[in-house]
């Protein structure tokens, strides 16, 4: 994007220096009407340099409008670019919303997991208390009626085997060996061997339930790391779109002052090509500057329109004027400009009736609009005959006649032959 803004500014710039070539030209006092064929030439050059700088400005517009169209292109991926940003910030912003919903899911399994863990715990501490009570019991029963004289430290220390067993093995082996010295303790014993197997079942308990405590503990933490990623992700689409909504902005801007530089310097050059022609139609029309060459005036009126560029009236484009435009009212009879025969006689697209006539060296005539063609192709006419009637076929505002001079098939200025 960057490289069509650069081209975009660059032929701005060449445009710009053409317009302050332009504007002295057109504020330049003009010269007042006399017969003086050197102020009618002065005259006419003023408007060729006139023409010229208009055609150079026509085509820095052309680059300008080429440059626009890639703008154009530019503009159209930046927005895609929006739109896929927009879809990956709706896509991670549901994600977040699941992850959020799992974090809170496992921070519930977590906290319920520690609860039951902590009453466990208790419940575990309360078990061991009624076992250590139970074998209190036991001990002074055992050792007031020892039979083997074994002494309490003996008996404690079986007894410690039987409470601490990791093992159903562990314990059976320890309880069998305190058994057989406590025979007439059977009760006791039976009663200490049910809370001691219980013991192990809570701890069992205790320790699948501290498993599992980890196990929400470690799947709440992967929830907050893959939130905090999804929230680091979606600041980054963010910063990327506020920078490509401000790239757009920017282009948007280059490209609607473009359209308003256009307007005002086309309106410059059509005034100042318009005044000088008006210049040079009152000298020719009035008689003032002599003609050098053999043409004659193909209808009466002056011209209205010169040869040059300007702004289509009905297309609205840029785009050359190869002639010049006679108004009259529908009827008035066209004339040959000068001997030739006639080359086509007919319809001509937006052209509509005209004729064209071969003067010989190169040199044509045209004459469009026609409401009625008088001659035929390949007639032979003089200069000042009758070839047809002013009307207002084809692409046309209104009746007028649009006349054209060609030098070897390439329109040159109409006026440059009177």
């Amino acid at each position: 994007m960057t490289g069509g803004l650069v081209h975009l500014r660059a032929a701005l710039r060449r445009s710009f220096l053409v317009l302050l070539t332009v504007v002295p030209l057109a504020c330049a006092a003009l010269p007042a009407l006399a017969g003086d064929r050197e102020e009618f030439e002065a005259q006419r050059d003023a408007w060729t340099r006139n023409q010229e700088l208009l055609a150079d400005t026509s085509a820095n517009l052309e680059e300008v409008d080429t440059e626009a169209g890639q703008a154009a292109d530019d503009i159209a991926q930046v927005q895609q670019r929006l739109q896929d940003a927009q879809d990956r910030l709706d896509r991670l912003r549901e994600r977040l919303t699941r992850a959020t919903r799992r974090l809170r899911a496992a921070e519930h399994a977590n906290d319920t997991a520690t609860v039951a863990l902590g009453q466990e715990i208790r419940s575990l501490g309360a078990m061991e208390d009624a076992v250590e009570q139970h074998a209190g019991e036991l001990e002074v029963q055992v050792v007031a009626a020892y039979k083997y004289g074994g002494s309490s430290a003996q008996f404690r220390g079986v007894l410690d085997v039987v409470l601490k067993s990791d093992s159903l093995t562990e314990f059976t082996t320890a309880y069998e060996q305190l058994r057989s010295s406590t025979v007439n303790q059977k009760q006791l014993m039976d009663d200490v061997t049910a809370l001691a197997e219980q013991l192990f079942d809570q701890r069992a308990r205790v320790a699948a339930m501290q498993r599992e405590t980890q196990r929400a503990q470690r799947a709440a933490a992967a929830e907050r790391r893959g939130i905090a990623a999804l929230t680091v992700e979606q600041e980054t689409v963010v910063i990327d779109m506020r920078r490509d909504r401000q790239e757009l902005r920017e282009l948007l801007t280059q490209l609607r002052d473009r359209q308003e530089e256009d307007t005002r310097r086309i309106a410059q050059l059509e005034t100042a090509s318009d005044t000088l022609y008006d210049q040079l139609r009152q000298y020719r029309y009035l008689g003032a500057a002599p003609g050098a060459n053999d043409l004659l005036w193909p209808t009466d009126g002056p011209a209205t329109s010169g040869f040059g560029f300007r702004t289509h009236p009905i297309f609205k484009t840029r785009r050359l004027h190869a002639g010049i435009d006679i108004p009259a009212p529908t009827g008035q009879l066209i004339y040959a400009a000068a001997d030739g025969r006639v080359l086509s006689a007919g319809p001509h697209g937006g052209y509509g009736n005209a004729v064209v006539i071969d003067h010989g060296e190169g040199l044509t005539t045209v004459y469009a609009h026609q409401s009625s063609i008088l001659i035929s192709t390949g007639d032979e006419v003089s200069g000042g005959d009758t070839i047809g009637v002013v009307g207002s076929t084809g692409q046309s505002t209104g009746p007028h006649l649009h006349f054209e001079v060609r030098q070897g098939g390439t329109p040159v200025d109409p006026l440059d032959w009177y």
